[in-house]
């Protein structure tokens, strides 16, 4: 069976979400009124997490599309894809590797430090894994995410979490009052930050403290992580976008302190507090909010991954004529990202592997690309494998370190094309 497409489902975003720059295009004329500066463009791309079977449907092909606001400098898809497209059956798992539970156990220790015990919301909670380390170390965590595979696959483990989208009527019906609230990785994803926002303050109390994790924008910009740009990923954070919002009509809440972490190519943690007496932010944030990218930044990083996508394509054009086969390790939405900007098909790439069992036999979206099973790179000997999964870098370079004795080479794209 040939595979089959929906309808378009994604509306135009001309506003910013932050600070609310460009709403007077609502009512007069675009090239008289207020707009947002376009700095990156991959053109129109599938969906980044659409690993889909044979005769499965197909969820489209969306413009890709980074739009700047002039006055608080955030940055923003031009286009916001439904929820219901993104999120009904999605394929993103956390991840287990060792990386990602020493960043769990840092944030934990960090909780600590202002809360022993108590309850805990994580909003965006996935396949549930932090909420089962949130409860070994003596938390009482509830989860909601958006995705009913994925809420089910808490649920049989015996965790508390909704099936919902996280916004003020959800806190609402709630009706409840936690210690912690914390949100990985889910903030960007969101389109309207105001309700989002005013839905965390609802559930905190004046000792409470929400906790915000996202990919910070400087890192993605200076190292031209432009692989982390997707349909998912409405939004790339700065701390000025985030300043300007809280000043916003509602919000009572106030950014205390930025710290920051490795995990994921460069991420920040935002804690933040209701307002109130004694609530002031600490030199992190004006630290922080100093390596906001500029304009010129943009531009600039739009250049170089330019750049970055001509060397890769023309290394494994290279390494074709010269009769080497060529593999990927991660298909993640990274590798999505990459294959579609490079056009690469699998007479460029044979296969690329992951330990995801539910994208084993789909295709990474937009490409005939098969993605099976890490062993595969075992039975068959490539000579170079693309780590997409660049941001796990010390660990695969260990758990692949016999192939590499080997001669396997391993082709790293972020934040240059290398071969190790």
């Amino acid at each position: 069976m040939g595979r089959k497409e929906t309808v378009v489902m994604y509306k135009n975003h001309t506003s910013c979400r932050a600070c609310g720059f460009g709403q007077r295009l609502d009512y007069i004329k675009a090239n008289e009124g207020e707009k947002l500066e376009s700095v990156f463009n991959l053109g129109v791309q599938p969906l980044a997490n659409a690993f889909k079977k044979e005769g499965d449907l197909i969820p489209g092909h969306y413009p890709l599309e980074v739009l700047r606001c002039p006055r608080c400098g955030l940055a923003q898809l031009s286009a916001t894809v439904l929820p219901e497209v993104l999120y009904s059956n999605y394929s993103y798992f956390t991840s287990r590797s060792d990386t990602m539970f020493q960043h769990f156990d840092a944030l934990i220790q960090d909780i600590r430090k202002t809360h022993i015990k108590g309850r805990v919301l994580e909003i965006g909670s996935n396949d549930g894994t932090f909420l089962q380390k949130l409860n070994q170390a003596g938390y009482l965590a509830r989860g909601v995410d958006p995705a009913a595979n994925m809420v089910m696959l808490a649920q049989r483990n015996n965790l508390e979490c909704d099936e919902a989208m996280f916004t003020l009527d959800y806190a609402n019906k709630l009706n409840a009052l936690f210690d912690v609230i914390i949100a990985r990785h889910v903030f960007c994803h969101v389109d309207n930050w105001v309700d989002f926002m005013r839905g965390i303050q609802t559930l905190m109390t004046s000792k409470s403290i929400a906790l915000i994790e996202v990919p910070y924008v400087g890192n993605l910009v200076r190292k031209c992580e432009f692989d982390t740009i997707y349909h998912e990923h409405l939004s790339y954070l700065n701390i000025g976008a985030m300043q300007a919002l809280l000043r916003r009509e509602l919000l009572m809440l106030q950014l205390v302190s930025v710290k920051e972490y490795p995990v994921h190519g460069g991420a920040i943690v935002m804690k933040l507090k209701l307002v109130g007496e004694g609530v002031n932010e600490d030199e992190s944030v004006k630290q922080m909010q100093a390596q906001d990218p500029t304009l010129e930044d943009w531009r600039y990083f739009s250049k170089k991954a330019t750049e970055h996508i001509r060397d890769l394509r023309e290394l494994v054009d290279r390494l074709r004529l010269q009769g080497k086969r060529v593999a990927g390790l991660g298909a993640s939405a990274k590798a999505t990202v990459w294959v579609n900007a490079c056009k690469f098909t699998k007479k460029d790439i044979a296969f690329i592997t992951d330990t995801t069992v539910k994208k084993w036999y789909c295709a990474i979206p937009g490409s005939d690309i098969p993605v099976i099973d890490e062993e595969a790179l075992i039975r068959e000997l490539p000579d170079y494998v693309i780590v997409f999964c660049w941001n796990y870098r010390e660990e695969i370079l260990k758990r692949f370190d016999r192939l590499a004795a080997q001669g396997m080479k391993f082709i790293f794209p972020v934040p240059q094309v290398q071969i190790v």
